[in-house]
């Protein structure tokens, strides 16, 4: 269903903006700062609508802090007036509010933070080939159990027959316990305590069953470390200004590139930091980012504050294909290491050798491979499943940037 736009949504949200999270990737750090006490426990509702929830538990329960998340903006815009209008009626001022996507999650909440995630009346997607975008999906519960301390609580109503069954067979093949589940909440043992929304209490006054399940989420292991700091080091192409990287920090990115595997160990790769304004808008002046979009980017004044130029050099050995192999191992490598250190950035492979030598007054014997411009990220990616084989990424009216990958069934080889 189509949300009515907001009469002066804008202006009725920043009247309550001392309730709004502004930027998602301020929890990056935790809480501190956040709430006035940041020693209580934190929940987070996905998907707070009109926050009838979130306000009744910040209400009845003034010793947790709640962060209520909603992607529509003219939706949280009323939750946020009502939590407002209520605010005086709380005991602690213990609930925010934050406008994005749960996707935006795993980049920016820390983990073994959260005491309890709230599902509540999420949308059920009933159509098969959506099956990923629904909140229970394998997907986002792994987003979920890194967020999650090791004794938290996932709590999920739904009055869908349908989803409800999906997500208790998700549950079981992600390996969760489900410590409690109903199929008539409001004629359990826990309906004593039950915060309804506006939705559950349009339903259920029409004689719905409302379907609750409590999980608890296995902890993964170490392993997935890796494919933490890979999902974290997607492509970034705004940067925030006067934000600078020590030249000693692009050394040590260069420093464990140094150790990658190189064919033959021959090791013919040699790396230009490149810190210099003028450089830098030489540099920025030869690349394309983000070709397929209409958009320029980067965006004006959120350019790299450095770049990293991978070169073959002929005087160790002369090229061969087999070298653009240690190139793309070591470019990864890098942005796996900048991501580590808190920046990010771009592989470019746009600029033709001879004006890269040009612009930087190389030597002959060093012949540029690839670009890696690099920052503080000043904006948000999300990692979606393709569907029906469009994988051409986009960004959305909040220029959030969009990365549709294919889906892992369709590139394991039966």
């Amino acid at each position: 269903m189509r949300v009515r736009k907001k009469k002066h949504g804008a202006e009725r949200i920043e009247v309550c903006s001392e309730l709004l999270i502004k930027d998602i990737r301020d929890l990056r750090d935790g809480f501190a700062g956040i709430f006035d006490d940041d020693s209580r426990p934190v929940h987070l509702e996905i998907g707070c609508g009109k926050g009838n929830f979130a306000v009744g538990m910040a209400q009845k329960y003034p010793n947790i802090n709640f962060i209520a998340m909603e992607k529509v903006a003219d939706v949280c815009c009323v939750a946020l007036e009502k939590a407002y209008a209520s605010k005086e009626e709380r005991q602690n001022d213990n609930l925010r509010f934050l406008i994005g996507d749960a996707k935006l999650l795993e980049e920016c909440v820390p983990a073994n933070s959260l005491d309890c995630i709230y599902l509540n009346f999420s949308d059920p997607w009933p159509k098969s080939r959506h099956a990923k975008r629904r909140l229970t999906h394998s997907v986002f519960l792994e987003i979920y159990a890194r967020m999650l301390k090791e004794d938290g609580i996932l709590r999920f109503k739904t009055d869908n027959a349908g989803l409800f069954d999906f997500s208790l067979e998700e549950f079981e093949r992600f390996g969760a316990e489900i410590i409690w589940q109903t199929r008539d909440l409001h004629a359990s043992e826990k309906n004593t305590d039950n915060v309804m929304t506006e939705y559950e209490k349009n339903f259920s006054e029409k004689g719905f069953s409302i379907c609750s399940a409590w999980v608890k989420l296995p902890k993964k292991e170490e392993s997935n470390m890796l494919k933490e700091l890979v999902l974290g080091s997607r492509s970034k192409r705004s940067f925030l200004p006067d934000k600078g990287i020590p030249y000693d920090i692009l050394k040590d990115i260069c420093d464990t590139a140094r150790y990658c595997p190189a064919a033959m160990n021959m090791q013919p790769l040699k790396y230009k930091i490149v810190q210099d304004d003028k450089d830098v808008a030489a540099l920025l002046g030869i690349t394309r980012w983000a070709s397929a979009l209409d958009k320029k980017l980067p965006p004006e004044n959120h350019a790299p504050t450095a770049f990293i130029v991978i070169c073959h050099d002929n005087n160790v050995v002369e090229e061969k294909p087999i070298f653009m192999i240690d190139v793309g191992i070591v470019a990864q490598t890098m942005m796996l290491a900048a991501h580590e250190k808190g920046y990010g950035g771009c592989i470019i492979g746009s600029a033709g050798a001879d004006s890269i030598r040009a612009a930087l007054s190389l030597p002959d014997n060093l012949v540029p491979k690839l670009i890696l411009g690099l920052g503080v990220p000043d904006e948000q990616v999300v990692l979606t499943e393709a569907v029906d084989g469009q994988v051409k990424y986009y960004r959305d009216s909040e220029d959030i940037h969009y990365v549709p990958k294919r889906p892992l069934d369709d590139i394991i080889i039966k």
